[in-house]
């Protein structure tokens, strides 16, 4: 089969696209025939190997241990291997694979069968691609602290998957939303109803205004910085960013003030939440923004694309 693999860390010139063989499904897993998969900052980290903890989480200092990126990833079962019985040949399924072995960048991947989730007959294989690790991430952020009709939400790092995610669930539940971010995405998302703040003019935690959720996908603030931005019983989720200040944090956390919350969003992939999502998109309510789609053998410019900065919502690659 035809993979995107890469064998030493860097950029994307070290994305390859070579012929690999095909796995086979495991007790409890699927083999799926991929149609699509997305990139996520966590394969961008993967990929240039940064920062070095990744590579000792992964057991991989010199070189990457898993060598086919992607862990969203929309498909059609093709077999099943011992001990499933809820899917079937012929499904079409989507889900995250990062606490598995990822290689959604493939023409074929095997996946752990409760780790997936039935695409809705309405979405087709990019959007559903899109979805899983973005929606997840912005459902867990909204549910620390369900913001009610009128209250205030701020999403920092607005325009990428999760945060065009986050505004539209807020939205539907007539939240006022302030999104951060900068370019032409400030436009777009001033045209979804959201008040714009642009980061490169403007610091958020200095303009005087207080909201009930933060939702912040590119941390570079203090836990005090935040808090002075909080309502009272306001809650600050850190869902990403530099890996510096979300290490200082957590060691703050312990500093917090009763009234206020700030604190990181563990990843943590489910399939009961990505069915919440689908119900949400089959309502015409909620639907994955995607900036840009590439075919897999040009894998490379997917990611030179995503280093940008400048996309908006998700870059697909379109495995089929």
């Amino acid at each position: 089969m035809k993979a995107a693999v890469y064998s030493e860390y860097g950029g994307p010139e070290k994305i390859v696209i070579q012929e690999v063989p095909r796995p086979v499904p495991q007790d409890g897993e699927v083999l799926i025939r991929t149609q699509a998969t997305c990139i996520n900052s966590w394969d961008f980290d993967m990929l240039y190997g940064r920062p070095f903890f990744l590579r000792l989480i992964t057991g991989a200092i010199r070189r990457p241990k898993i060598k086919i990126l992607g862990c969203d990833i929309a498909g059609i079962v093709e077999k099943t291997g011992d001990d499933v019985s809820d899917l079937k040949p012929g499904d079409r399924v989507f889900g995250d694979l990062s606490e598995g072995s990822w290689g959604g960048m493939a023409e074929w991947v095997c996946a752990d069968a409760e780790k997936l989730a039935m695409i809705p007959n309405s979405m087709d294989f990019l959007q559903a691609a899109a979805l899983p690790q973005a929606g997840v991430l912005a459902w867990q952020a909204m549910m620390k602290r369900w913001p009610k009709r009128g209250e205030k939400l701020l999403v920092n790092g607005a325009g990428g998957g999760v945060g065009t995610i986050a505004l539209q669930i807020a939205l539907r539940e007539g939240v006022d939303v302030t999104c951060v971010d900068s370019g032409k995405k400030l436009e777009k998302l001033k045209e979804m109803g959201c008040r714009v703040v642009d980061y490169r003019k403007e610091d958020f935690t200095r303009l005087g205004e207080t909201y009930d959720l933060i939702i912040d996908n590119v941390s570079h603030h203090s836990v005090f910085r935040y808090r002075k931005v909080l309502n009272k019983g306001g809650k600050c989720v850190i869902v990403g960013g530099s890996y510096g200040k979300i290490l200082m944090n957590v060691i703050l956390q312990n500093f917090h003030s009763k009234d206020k919350w700030v604190g990181i969003l563990a990843h943590k992939p489910s399939s009961k939440d990505l069915q919440k999502l689908s119900d949400l998109f089959e309502e015409r309510t909620l639907s994955p923004i995607i900036d840009s789609i590439f075919p897999l053998d040009r894998a490379r410019e997917a990611f030179e694309r995503f280093q940008s900065g400048d996309f908006y919502g998700k870059v697909v690659i379109q495995t089929e």
